[in-house]
């Protein structure tokens, strides 16, 4: 069964100010690991660059040879850009805590466990 998720990104579309910009992520199954999701998006990301080269790549993680600026990373020269390259960069990022992940349910961490979103409930004296 096919699913289809909602990304919103709080810091790469946060730079140009739009806060209800996001995109959609077809993912093939109902399931899906944070690993195979960074893989999903960084690889749709990149495929989406190469297609035109522009001057600006937006996406989760700064090519090399590539400056940030507010409307994404400015390519020094337009060439195609690795997508392996690119998630393994994306994976090196999450496994450092660089990088986090959150659902509707709660937070992706590291450890591959799911933490709770939210205020912490203080214990009554």
């Amino acid at each position: 069964m096919s699913t289809t998720l909602k990304i919103k990104d709080e810091t790469t579309f946060s730079l140009g100010g739009d806060d209800d910009r996001g995109f959609t992520l077809d993912v093939p199954e109902e399931r899906i690991t944070v690993r195979d999701l960074i893989r999903a998006r960084v690889y749709r990301e990149v495929q989406d660059y190469n297609l035109d080269q522009p001057q600006y790549f937006q996406g989760l993680v700064q090519p090399s040879d590539a400056e940030r600026s507010l409307n994404g990373f400015k390519m020094r020269r337009r060439r195609r850009i690795d997508p392996e390259k690119q998630f393994e960069l994306a994976r090196r990022a999450f496994y450092s805590n660089g990088l986090s992940c959150w659902s509707m349910t709660g937070r992706w961490t590291s450890s591959k466990r799911k933490s709770r979103s939210g205020p912490t409930p203080r214990s009554r004296s």
